[in-house]
């Protein structure tokens, strides 16, 4: 099981958290680009460091990262938000690389995620990655 530890959430994270939401709402991945990606042809989106941040996770553990990939892609059933998260640090145990629920939680509801985890399509990816996906709100509202 995780650990639970602290994630110093303050302006400087929402400042880089706010820049990685608005940059996927405004770079949607197309169709042909995730076919691209599955077929191994373009990077994945984690790649693509525009799509992703890395903070330290609190001043008392600065080597504990947190990495976020955000994106919002084009699947044929409409447009869906995408989250991963994962840990890392060089001192960290092999099984405390998966991130807290409770840290996805807090990243899915300042990304505006409209369903909470529970509710999801959630997936491990590679034992080390939280990954969720929902409908973008307006393909709810059917904007």
């Amino acid at each position: 099981m995780p650990k639970i530890r602290a994630f110093m959430f303050g302006p400087e994270e929402q400042v880089e958290l706010a820049s990685l939401r608005d940059y996927a709402h405004a770079h949607v991945v197309d169709t042909g680009t995730i076919l691209r990606m599955a077929s191994g042809a373009h990077p994945a989106v984690g790649e693509i460091p525009t799509y992703r941040r890395e903070l330290a996770c609190c001043p008392a553990e600065p080597d504990y990262v947190v990495r976020m990939v955000l994106s919002i892609e084009d699947q044929p059933g409409g447009k869906f938000l995408h989250l991963s998260v994962s840990v890392w640090s060089p001192t960290m145990e092999e099984d405390d690389m998966l991130p807290n629920p409770s840290l996805v939680e807090l990243l899915m509801a300042f990304f505006d995620f409209p369903y909470p985890l529970n509710d999801s399509k959630i997936w491990i990816e590679g034992g080390k990655a939280i990954n969720v996906v929902q409908p973008l709100v307006e393909e709810i509202a059917g904007a």
